[in-house]
């Protein structure tokens, strides 16, 4: 993991902002209506800043699925990754996870390992705000300082009240999430502790997450739909067990 991280934090260069040049025209006038779209279509469309949202099978993703649930939200995702679009254009996914802590997956190994089939669903929740030069400068210093940092959940995390900042030394896939949203200016520093946000916080249907003047989140979940891709296969996971530890916590 420590070689791996070295190797993330030379080569890691974001991409410029995508976003203000996006086509919005190919989804004709109402396209953010569209609760379904192509894998292709996730890859075209997704920006640094956007967040994935993952529903899995087992027993401890059911258990996170049903606190958050009890904590009134939507109750429908268990894990979730931040976005980066890397220099030259590749997606990448930031997440933490079980089994490799703080790390980068990019949307093509994910699928050349078949990863999508461990998920009974994958949407994208698009995030509206300012990618400029500054800004991925900045984010680009904190994840290349984040990455191989050690996954930590725990009840107490989750419900601590308040905010510690921003020196972390573990994270929690939404507590990953938050803390790098807050990196970019899109939520506010001092009103909500990044370990409070759980996986399912980020969705659409999920209560509202606070934003800076100029900054929101798209009011869709878009679903990923392999089903509509013609590249779509019956290959199975490549060493799906492996790839998040806590899915068989229990």
């Amino acid at each position: 993991m420590e070689d791996a991280a070295r190797r993330n934090k030379g080569r890691l260069r974001l991409n410029a902002n995508k976003l203000n040049t996006f086509n919005y025209g190919r989804f004709r006038s109402a396209w953010w209506k569209v609760s379904r779209i192509t894998p292709e279509t996730f890859d075209y469309i997704a920006d640094t800043g956007d967040v994935l949202l993952f529903k899995s099978q087992g027993t401890f993703p059911q258990l996170i699925r049903a606190a958050s649930r009890a904590a009134a939200m939507n109750g429908r995702y268990d894990h979730v990754g931040l976005i980066l679009k890397l220099e030259g254009g590749a997606t990448a996914i930031l997440e933490a996870t079980g089994n490799e802590g703080v790390g980068l997956c990019t949307w093509s190994n994910f699928l050349a390992n078949n990863w999508q089939k461990l998920y009974p669903e994958l949407a994208l929740r698009r995030v509206r705000c300012n990618r400029n030069a500054e800004t991925l400068g900045v984010l680009q210093e904190w994840v290349g300082n984040v990455i191989g940092k050690p996954y930590n959940i725990s009840v107490g995390k989750l419900n601590h009240r308040g905010s510690t900042g921003g020196d972390q030394e573990d994270f929690f896939c939404s507590q990953l999430v938050a803390e790098a949203l807050k990196v970019m200016g899109v939520i506010p520093r001092g009103q909500r502790d990044s370990a409070e946000f759980w996986p399912d916080s980020f969705s659409a249907k999920s209560p509202p997450i606070e934003c800076t003047p100029d900054c929101s989140f798209d009011p869709e979940d878009l679903t990923i739909d392999f089903d509509l891709s013609k590249g779509t296969t019956d290959a199975k996971a490549s060493a799906g067990q492996q790839r998040d530890a806590t899915v068989s916590l229990w």
